[in-house]
């Protein structure tokens, strides 16, 4: 469906999100069977912690090596960073797409989301403009921890996530993120400030991704402070629908939906140029520069790889019919190995079936998959520490990476290991103490600055740019 609109040939004043009253936080409740995950709420201490010494950890690695584990899925190491050597997996750069644009697709968790990992990587695969090419905006915006493609989101009362990792209905109903947005009353509004960073309006064209519902839905759409108009969608059974907004004017700057009536189930916005989300929703706006780089970011705080492997394959693969990869990624593992009921079989089925369906749903393209950087341990500062496990996570962390080589092997995929690249189990503790530091005060995630050394080591690992 198009709806053709008036862009302000005036400066359109920034967009501002309404400021929601703060409420006391309810304890975090995990859905049964399933675990909080890192970046979950965790149950509120007042004991302060700290990174332990260098001393503390030393003996710990030493204690590791003099009795390792007697279980063979505990094994703590990985074989090498990377699977398979860098001769045999081609450069991914834009230099070697000289005709078109290079396209790539990354999948992940909360260490995807705020986008720094994926912006240095670009600048190592070619000296592009990433930010102001075209591309897929998935339904995650709002959220805390992700930093998205437009200048600002907001997402009012009322909006539920959904994530196919955790919940029936986005499996099978999923987007092409594999989170979704759902109103739960009508009233409920969503808005964007199209406009780049430095707020230049750059799009003539945006789609708003959704799954059509039983029913019709009822919109009303407003772009760059223009009245409202009513909008139906009507409802369906195809896995997949856009309504398509096009200017009449110049670039839109501001866009605003509201529900009116029904549930829409949004899976996300499409961009500008060569959006092509499904069959005969591909529009271009002007053609790309010849050696450009294309990338779309799915990222999203708490995912796991169960989101590929519940998800619908048809309805999943319907976003993807006008739209090639030439290199997919799947970066995770670390909300898996938080699970306390983790075991190395059950997620080597799991991984396997993902795996699967992404070389099903892009056949032709090249897979990697990244395993999670090492995770340390925070200590308390007064209590005796004596039994603290420093390595609990870095053994696990390692079982994961393990377990993605022999599985990239089967399916004829490359491997990195985040944590091998680091120096291995413990290297968190040296790289929280770096100057700046390189990992985050939870010692589970990364600082930008840390986050941009992965992507410079990942790109040095499979020889893409020179160490």
């Amino acid at each position: 469906m198009q709806l053709e609109v008036p862009a302000s040939a005036a400066a359109v004043a920034a967009l501002a999100c309404p400021v929601v009253p703060a409420k006391r936080p309810a304890p975090a409740r995990p859905p049964a069977g399933r675990p909080s995950g890192p970046t979950a709420a965790q149950p509120a201490s007042t004991e302060p912690t700290e990174l332990p010494d260098e001393a503390e950890v030393q003996r710990a690695l030493d204690d590791e090596r003099a009795h390792p584990p007697a279980r063979p899925d505990a094994a703590p190491a990985v074989a090498a960073a990377r699977w398979p050597d860098a001769a045999s997996w081609p450069t991914p750069t834009a230099a070697a797409m000289p005709d078109r644009p290079l396209r790539l697709g990354f999948w992940g968790d909360s260490h995807l989301a705020a986008g720094f990992f994926t912006e240095e990587l670009a600048r190592r695969l070619g000296p592009v403009d990433t930010l102001a090419l075209p591309r897929l905006l998935p339904a995650g915006f709002g959220h805390a921890g992700v930093r998205g493609l437009v200048r600002r989101a907001c997402v009012s009362a009322h909006w539920a996530r959904e994530s196919a990792h955790a919940s029936a209905a986005a499996a099978q109903q999923p987007g092409p993120g594999l989170v979704t947005l759902v109103n739960r009353a009508p009233g409920a509004e969503l808005a964007w400030d199209l406009r780049d960073a430095a707020g230049e309006p750059r799009h003539r064209r945006v789609q708003l991704l959704y799954s059509p519902a039983a029913g019709p839905v009822t919109l009303e759409v407003g772009v760059d402070g223009a009245p409202a108009r009513a909008v139906v969608l009507e409802g369906g059974t195809a896995p997949a629908a856009a309504l398509e907004l096009v200017s009449t004017g110049g670039a839109l700057s501001v866009l605003q939906v509201r529900v009116r009536e029904g549930t829409l189930r949004l899976q996300g916005l499409a961009l500008g140029i060569g959006t092509g989300i499904g069959t005969g929703m591909g529009t271009s706006e002007a053609e790309p520069p010849a050696a450009a780089l294309q990338l779309d970011l799915f990222g999203y705080p708490g995912a796991t790889v169960a989101g590929w492997a519940n998800a619908a394959g048809a309805a999943h693969a319907a976003w993807f019919t006008a739209r090639r990869y030439d290199v997919v990624v799947l970066a995770y593992g670390t909300n898996e190995a938080h699970d306390a009921g983790f075991r190395a079989d059950e997620y080597r089925a799991q991984l396997s079936r993902a795996v699967e369906r992404l070389r099903e749903r892009f056949p032709e393209a090249r897979c990697l998959l990244i395993a999670p950087g090492d995770r340390g341990v925070r200590v308390p500062r007064k209590r005796t520490r004596a039994g603290a496990d420093l390595l609990r996570y870095a053994r696990l962390h390692a079982q994961v990476a393990t377990v993605q080589q022999e599985v990239a092997r089967g399916a004829g995929c490359a491997a990195w290991s985040a944590q091998a690249a680091m120096g291995g189990p413990g290297s968190a503790y040296r790289w929280a103490r770096q100057q700046p530091p390189w990992m985050a005060s939870d010692l589970i995630h990364f600082t930008p600055a840390g986050y941009r050394e992965l992507a410079r080591r990942l790109a040095a690992d499979f020889g893409w740019t020179p160490r």
